[in-house]
């Protein structure tokens, strides 16, 4: 992980909650915030033969909300903000669409396929929480050596604190 972010040189990243309703969300989560700090370590070795450089920088790293934000325990992680995702929740619909394994495994071990629907309606509830259609909820990773402000600011029209709403 740390040579695919040496390789991407990524300014933001953006992964699973690391208190989330799965276990697999929440390795990914630790393997990235690993793999985020370790990529500016020079003396940090990957074992590729070709290895990248050390980024001269920490990317931002966010977590995405889990699905009805609860982690495995039923409880509710502390979230930063939320983005407006009204213009996009078609694109977001289409691509989870493609996520057939995600299906597959759905309809096999929990005998349920809406999984769609169900994306959309917490979106819905996200939404109802800062005034619009739909939204997503994030946190941001600000402990030591990670950028503190939050740059999606910056980068989208609208950004709603949780604590505002």
């Amino acid at each position: 992980m740390v040579e695919l972010v040496r390789k991407v040189d990524p300014q933001i990243v953006v992964t699973m909650s690391p208190d989330d309703y799965m276990s697999d969300h929440e390795i990914t989560a630790n393997l990235l915030w690993d793999a985020c700090f370790n990529a500016s370590t020079p003396n940090y070795e990957t074992g590729e033969t070709n290895a990248a450089r050390a980024t001269k920088r920490i990317p931002y790293l966010y977590y995405s909300d889990s699905i009805e934000s609860v982690d495995r325990l039923g409880k509710r992680p502390s979230l930063d903000f939320c983005l407006d995702i009204t213009s996009v929740i078609e694109i977001k619909e289409k691509m989870l669409a493609k996520h057939e394994s995600q299906r597959n495994q759905l309809k096999i071990q929990h005998g349920l396929d809406e999984y769609l629907l169900s994306m959309r309606r917490w979106n819905q509830e996200r939404g109802k929480e800062i005034n619009v259609e739909f939204a997503e909820a994030f946190r941001q990773y600000r402990a030591h050596s990670f950028p503190k402000e939050n740059i999606l600011e910056e980068l989208v029209p609208v950004v709603i604190s949780v604590k505002d709403t």
